[in-house]
């Protein structure tokens, strides 16, 4: 019975542990409050980001996957400025301080933000596994709840971006 969950699992997942070509988005979900903090301790919502594409990386310090992405997302963020989107990073970490030291310690890129101690995106968002990435359109709602990770974003955020009525903020 093991076997056959894992195989399960497996098959489920496979898809995008081999990459898969991720669709765009289908139509927007309303983003649910997320209570995050910032590295003062305020609370804060996504919500100033209005007008905007926001992709969010949810992460955790003890996952040497999610540390692998940072070099990706900095270069996300570079090949991107001028572009109405934004990059944010949520980490799920139980302390604000060890987050804090991470985020000291490799200088990662981008606009970080605590999960807070109820953890409420680890429930909303049913996170088993970290790194997860979401996509929140310029309404604010969520566009995709499993958004690719930083190294296979490019392509899919280009396509994005090249719908009519969407321009650098540079032109």
């Amino acid at each position: 019975m093991r076997k056959f969950i894992f195989g399960l699992f497996l098959l489920i997942n496979l898809p995008y542990a081999i990459g898969q070509r991720y669709p765009l988005p289908q139509g927007p979900e309303p983003l649910p409050d997320l209570n995050l903090q910032d590295q003062d301790g305020v609370s804060v919502s996504l919500d100033y980001l209005e007008g905007k594409y926001v992709y969010v990386l949810i992460w955790s310090s003890w996952s040497d996957e999610a540390m692998d992405c940072f070099p990706a997302l900095a270069y996300q963020i570079k090949q991107f400025a001028g572009f109405p989107v934004e990059f944010v990073t949520v980490n799920v970490d139980q302390e604000a301080k060890r987050w804090k030291k991470t985020l000291h310690k490799h200088s990662l890129a981008g606009t970080h933000y605590w999960a807070g101690p109820e953890q409420k995106i680890v429930e909303e968002f049913s996170l088993l596994k970290f790194p997860r990435a979401i996509l929140i359109d310029p309404r604010g709602s969520l566009i995709m709840d499993r958004a690719p990770m930083p190294v296979r974003l490019s392509n899919p955020l280009k396509k994005l971006l090249a719908k009519p009525g969407i321009a650098s903020s540079t032109n």
